[in-house]
């Protein structure tokens, strides 16, 4: 079974039309937000974005979207956690809104980890140690959605600095997940392949946008593990 996924991250409030020259073409199997869908983690920014992201997402069977640093809304109580992915879910039935752990789609295994490096006074960061306990908890997967960046990979802001995880890198060193999509550090938004595993860095705020849809899409073949972006094609052995 071959399925199609399409990431996106970082959007702090922007519409379909400001991300996508041609978004009511979208289409796929899975729609991936990997989190920083507000600007100042109100309810009422996450419920907007659902209702404008809605258009998008029916063209999709699942909706996947893990919270950022930015989105302090949901971090929370887990009774007004679940009320508030509920009035999400009015306006995008197919949203599922993870804070770890992992699901299956066939047998792939997709997995989850919204947490990022501390700096700053923001919800979901930790220390190194913090990332490596909760990756080491969720076990190897296929396709790992993050909100930041591993080190090294697609993990520079303006200033040049790496500011990805070590603890994640390892983790990918170690279980080779097919493919790691992520945000967090707009300003290294792209593709790069690490080692045996396709990176994507989905930040839209400071990609160049609006753009196609299908700049970030892929599709992986659950049965053969092969991994296609763009003309690349590839399997992980």
């Amino acid at each position: 079974m071959i399925y199609r996924f399409l990431p996106i991250s970082d959007l702090h409030g922007m519409k379909p039309e400001e991300t996508f020259v041609d978004y009511e073409q979208a289409f796929g199997d899975v729609l991936i937000c990997c989190g920083d869908i507000t600007n100042r983690g109100s309810i009422g920014e996450a419920v907007d974005w659902a209702k404008d992201w809605a258009c998008v997402a029916k063209n999709f069977k699942r909706t996947l979207m893990i919270p950022g640093n930015h989105d302090e809304c949901f971090d929370t109580t887990p009774e007004r956690f679940e009320a508030l992915v509920s009035m999400m879910q009015t306006c995008m039935p197919n949203l599922e809104v993870f804070l770890g752990g992992r699901t299956h789609l066939g047998n792939l295994k997709i997995g989850f980890n919204p947490w990022v490096l501390i700096y700053g006074s923001y919800p979901f960061m930790t220390a190194e140690e913090g990332i490596r306990k909760k990756l080491e908890r969720m076990g190897r997967v296929d396709i790992l959605v993050t909100h930041g960046p591993s080190y090294y990979v697609l993990d520079q802001p303006k200033s040049g600095v790496h500011a990805g995880s070590h603890a994640q890198l390892r983790y990918v060193e170690t279980h080779h997940p097919l493919v790691h999509t992520f945000g967090h550090i707009h300003e290294s938004a792209g593709v790069a392949r690490y080692g045996k595993t396709l990176c994507i860095n989905a930040g839209m705020e400071e990609y160049p946008h609006p753009g196609s849809w299908e700049r970030f899409s892929f599709t992986v073949d659950s049965e053969t593990k092969e991994v296609k972006y763009g003309s690349d094609s590839f399997v992980i052995c």
